[in-house]
């Protein structure tokens, strides 16, 4: 039900870094999981082995979509295609030529039943002496246009009655995004859970409460994404996700670089 195969952002040359991407084909109907906090299912997995001295850096996940709540569930899934982008540094070291990246990887694809898949793939990368232009691959250019990226970035920079704000108070989350049509929270792996993520996960408008619950003897920890709807200057409606990880002591504050979607101003997704 899965093609697994894997794609790369340019020529590598030695002592650079370049884009990695595990890209997961799934047929029409089905699904695979994101690495968050999901009340059915699993992440993807995989062994990389790289040529001697080469390294690998953070995996990226592109944001998922929510799912299941007509079941009584909530998941974050992936459908149709995702691309998981991994950064891979190359020593100084490394001549010129050919070199093989070899991927091994499981994943669970769920329909009405779910099916645990794995799957082999190699790619030949052309290994360059100096940096070269090069067209970025489909699947890696989707993949960074659903980035998830840490704190509100630029929404932060706006005017402070205008900025976004994200706090937990008594056990409750509260996020508001002035000119946001839509909110939803996607847990991370490791939070502590919604009292009723179905219920209070997702909002039409600018503002998010969601009661957390603390499991007795387990310190309160709120983690994952928000998934921010708002009109653009265009007139259009943009869609960005924005992580977080804090605890009730500790709110973050980051700068970073939000990555965004167009669309029509319909309907948000």
């Amino acid at each position: 039900m899965v093609n697994f195969s894997l794609v790369a952002d340019g020529l590598p040359i030695p002592s650079g870094t370049f884009t990695l991407g595990l890209r997961y084909k799934i047929a029409k109907g089905w699904h695979t999981y994101w690495d968050g906090l999901n009340d059915t299912g699993m992440p993807a997995s995989w062994q990389l082995e790289l040529p001697d001295g080469w390294t690998a850096g953070e995996a990226q996940w592109p944001a998922p979509v929510r799912y299941g709540i007509e079941n009584g569930v909530v998941d974050h899934v992936y459908m149709d295609e995702a691309t998981i982008l991994i950064p891979i540094t190359v020593p100084t070291s490394t001549q010129p030529g050919e070199a093989n990246i070899r991927v091994s990887s499981k994943w669970l694809v769920c329909e009405e039943a779910c099916i645990p898949e794995k799957g082999d793939a190699t790619l030949t990368v052309k290994v360059v002496a100096e940096l070269q232009a090069s067209v970025v691959p489909e699947a890696i250019a989707k993949s960074r246009g659903r980035a998830i990226t840490r704190g509100w970035g630029e929404l932060s920079q706006q005017a402070p009655t205008l900025a976004p704000t994200t706090k937990l108070e008594e056990a409750v989350l509260h996020v508001h995004v002035p000119g946001a049509t839509k909110l939803a929270f996607f847990p991370g792996r490791g939070s502590s859970p919604a009292e009723d993520l179905i219920a209070d996960g997702e909002t039409e408008g600018n503002t998010l409460r969601i009661p957390m619950h603390q499991r007795t003897g387990e310190p309160l920890t709120v983690c994952g994404v928000i998934e921010v709807t708002r009109m653009s200057k265009n007139k259009t409606l943009q869609t960005s996700w924005h992580s977080f990880d804090f605890t009730p002591e500790t709110p973050v504050v980051s700068e970073s670089k939000t990555e965004s979607t167009s669309k029509p101003a319909t309907k948000p997704e």
